[in-house]
C-alpha cells in the first residue's frame, strides 16, 4: 500500500484528494423520516423528448430470456421466508465472483464492468435468514470464492443501527454491503478513478438485483445509511475503504 501511495503521489501530485473531500461532505450523519408530507418534486418523474423530430416505435417484445429485467422492482415487502444456501451462493458468486480465470489472477475477469479491470469494490454480507448459513457478518473473498467470517451473532441491532431503524430490512434474507477502495483506481486514473468506482458499484448492484429476480426473490438497493456506523461494523476506519452501497435481498410478498 505504501508503494501504491508513493506512485500515486509522484504521478498525480500530493495533497488532499478532491474526491475524498466530496465523500466526507456527502456522508449521512443521521437518518430521519420526519419530513411529513412528501414534496411533489420528490415524486415527479421528468422525461426529455424531441417532439419536432421524426420518430420510430421499437415495440415491447417480451422474452423468457429477459424475464429478470421485466420483473425486477425494488421492494420493501419481504416475507421473512428463508433462502436456500445454494441459491444464495449462486447469486453471490455470479454477481461478484471471478467468472473467467486465466493463468494469471491479474487477468481474471468478473461478470460486471470495471474501469481498467481494476475491481475497486469489496463485498460484505449480513446473513439474516439463509438456510445453512449462520446469522452474522461475512466478507466475500473473491480470489478464493470463500466467505470469511467476521461476526457470528444476532445482527438485528447492527442492521437497525446502520440504517436509522429501518425495521423492514429485518425480514430480508441477507444484506449486501459494497465498499470501495479508490486507490485501486487512482493509481491509474487519478481523481477520475473515484467516479469510476461509483459507476462500478452501480454495475455490481444491478447484478445482485437481476440475479435475485432470476431466482424469484426481491431486492431493494439502499443509498441511505450512516457511514460511521458501517465503518465501525466493518472495522475499516484506519484504511482507505469507503462504504458505498447497501442492498437487501429476500423473498418478496406477492
Amino acid at each position: 500500500m505504501k508503494n501504491i501511495n508513493k506512485f500515486i503521489s509522484e504521478r498525480f501530485g500530493g495533497g488532499k484528494w478532491i474526491s475524498s473531500v466530496f465523500y466526507e461532505k456527502s456522508k449521512n450523519k443521521t437518518l430521519s423520516d420526519t419530513i411529513g408530507k412528501i414534496p411533489k418534486d420528490w415524486i415527479t418523474i421528468h422525461f426529455k423528448t424531441y417532439p419536432r423530430l421524426h420518430h420510430l416505435g421499437i415495440g415491447k417484445l417480451k422474452s423468457k430470456k429477459i424475464k429478470e429485467f421485466l420483473v425486477r422492482r425494488s421492494t420493501r415487502l419481504f416475507t421473512g421466508e428463508s433462502m436456500d444456501f445454494k441459491i444464495f451462493s449462486r447469486i453471490v458468486y455470479t454477481a461478484a465472483g471471478i467468472t473467467e480465470k486465466n493463468q494469471s489472477i491479474n487477468y481474471s475477469r468478473r461478470s460486471y464492468p470495471s474501469a481498467g479491470a481494476r475491481y475497486s469494490l469489496e463485498t460484505y454480507i449480513i446473513a439474516l435468514n439463509v438456510k445453512g448459513l449462520k446469522e452474522g457478518l461475512y466478507h466475500y473473498n473473491v480470489k478464493n470464492n470463500l466467505l470469511e467470517i467476521m461476526l457470528l451473532e444476532n445482527m438485528k441491532d447492527y442492521v437497525l443501527d446502520i440504517t436509522g431503524n429501518e425495521e423492514w430490512l429485518l425480514n430480508a434474507d441477507f444484506l449486501v454491503l459494497l465498499t470501495g477502495i479508490p486507490d485501486r483506481l487512482r493509481v491509474k486514473y487519478g481523481e477520475r478513478g473515484f467516479r469510476y468506482m461509483l459507476i462500478e458499484a452501480g454495475h455490481l448492484a444491478q447484478n445482485f438485483c437481476l440475479l435475485a429476480a432470476s431466482e424469484d426473490f426481491g431486492s431493494c438497493p439502499i443509498g441511505g445509511f450512516i457511514e460511521s456506523k458501517v465503518i465501525s461494523l466493518l472495522d475499516i476506519g484506519n484504511v482507505n475503504e469507503y462504504p458505498i452501497y447497501l442492498l437487501s435481498i429476500g423473498k418478496q410478498e406477492r
